[in-house]
């Protein structure tokens, strides 16, 4: 049975589209090298793990816990307001939009109904 590490290792390098070679470049270390954790054959020490997660560009816990938990542990504060944030620009430059598109519609509707009442208030029943 593979181990987390395993799993993820593989995954994450799928992902990426990383091959083991161009990892082992990355890290400066043989393909070989590489193969032995993808296998499972050997398990990395703890500053092995902080290696390879930067060189994947991922956290070391992405590649020592399973998938759900750390992608509820990436999310960030910090990461939820920028989404916020681009989500309420995105929806500002929607209503401006909007505005362009139908403003003078609006505007012209607005008088038509307005003109509309004030004549049927002035005909006499």
């Amino acid at each position: 049975m593979e181990n987390k590490f395993t799993k993820n290792l593989k995954r994450i390098m799928f992902e990426k589209n990383i091959t083991q070679k161009e990892l082992a470049e990355k890290l400066n270390t043989t393909q070989s090298f590489i193969s032995t954790y993808q296998t499972g054959a050997r398990n990395p020490k703890p500053e092995t793990v902080e290696k390879i997660a930067k060189a994947l560009g991922v956290y070391a816990k992405d590649l020592t816990e399973d998938k759900d938990e750390t992608e509820n542990k990436n999310i960030e504060d910090s990461d939820i307001k920028q989404f916020m944030n681009l989500k309420f620009k995105n929806i500002e430059e929607e209503i401006l939009k909007l505005k362009k598109q139908f403003g003078t519609k609006l505007i012209k509707l607005e008088k038509e109904i307005t003109e509309i009442k004030n004549s049927s208030r002035r005909q006499p029943r």
